[in-house]
């Protein structure tokens, strides 16, 4: 399953022209939700605000045993050591993450919390509901945002949701399970 297929989807990833709450026409008479945007391979995506707990830098990741193209090691935040993944090669394993240089702490449920690679953060955007237009494949992707600047920028909405339940399909949590603790117990020696 893939992320997202891009075959179905136009963009133009060389145009680097910073995408700004300006760039969309806001309107209090509609319902809005916020998306934190960050670009992962030239690609700008969002997801809800409300999942985001913090960004940090990528050079805290730390090298644990046993990971893969999708596990690519553990973030500790507050006392805590989290999984760092790869939301590409989760999905799309011919394209993994390039450059990244910023990690996006989220909280996927109540009792679970991934860190996911990003090239770059960008901001938080208020977006109209209705200018979200829902991509009916089955992916991560939920919704593509158009800029209203007539530009081919876009914003592909991701579900986190989603992204938890290919984790738990792909058994990613059971190598987290025996990889975490090594991390913790190694801090105490």
């Amino acid at each position: 399953e893939k992320m997202a297929d891009y075959a179905e989807i136009t963009l133009n990833k060389s145009d680097d022209k910073e995408i700004e709450q300006s760039d969309f026409a806001f309107s209090m008479t509609n319902e809005h939700k916020k998306l934190a945007t960050f670009v992962i391979n030239g690609q700008v995506y969002g997801l809800e605000q409300s999942y985001v707990v913090e960004a940090l830098e990528a050079s805290k990741t730390i090298s644990v045993p046993g990971t893969n193209a999708v596990i690519r090691g553990a973030v500790e935040f507050n006392d805590h050591y989290y999984a760092v993944v790869d939301a590409l090669a989760l999905f799309e394993k011919d394209e993994p993450s390039l450059n990244a240089s910023h990690l996006l702490l989220l909280q996927l449920s109540d009792d679970e919390m991934i860190a996911i690679q990003v090239e770059k953060l960008v901001s938080v955007l208020e977006i109209n509901l209705n200018d979200i237009q829902p991509v009916e494949i089955s992916s991560a992707i939920t919704g593509i945002i158009c800029l209203s600047d007539g530009s081919d920028r876009t914003i592909l909405e991701m579900d986190p949701q989603i992204i938890l339940q290919k984790l738990v399909e792909n058994q990613v949590d059971e190598d987290l399970e025996a990889a975490l603790p090594l991390l913790e117990s190694m801090e105490t020696i």
